[in-house]
């Protein structure tokens, strides 16, 4: 992902060119949206009905998700990306290690690792070329415990 710019969450939620981002749980493909977070008057958020809430996509919001989610203060927006899903491809050796799935992550690799991945990556597709896990018609798995 290339990130182009970063919005705050109370400016990812408002921008209507962001609004297809909110959970729309009656398509399988709405329930992987991520933009869920409403800012209430006050300073305080509202976590819409999404994999983050206590229940996969129940209406009791849970506040450890909602706080890890939060802390990262932006949405980082990218037009170019590459997404494989379900249909994940393997890495060519050597290469595993840039690859994490957490938040807040940072790295610090060395610059003959960076070459690497910046010339794997200029042999691959841009956009989403797979379905999350979840898609065609199942729910998506929860990966925290409230």
């Amino acid at each position: 992902m290339k990130v182009e710019k970063k919005l705050s969450f109370a400016d990812y939620w408002h921008d209507p060119a962001f609004a297809r981002k909110r959970v729309d749980v009656s398509t399988a493909r709405g329930r992987c949206g991520d933009n869920i977070y409403e800012p209430l008057d006050g300073g305080s958020w509202k976590q819409h009905p999404s994999l983050h809430s206590q229940e996969p996509f129940g209406n009791v919001e849970c506040e450890s998700e909602k706080k890890k989610d939060l802390s990262g203060k932006f949405a980082l927006i990218a037009r170019e990306f590459v997404y494989h899903g379900a249909g994940a491809i393997p890495l060519p050796a050597g290469l595993a290690s840039v690859l994490t799935v957490a938040r807040g992550y940072r790295n610090n690799f060395d610059e003959p690792t960076l070459r690497a991945w910046e010339e794997f990556m200029a042999t691959q597709p841009r956009g989403r070329q797979g379905d999350p896990s979840c898609l065609p018609g199942g729910v998506c798995s929860a990966t925290h415990a409230c």
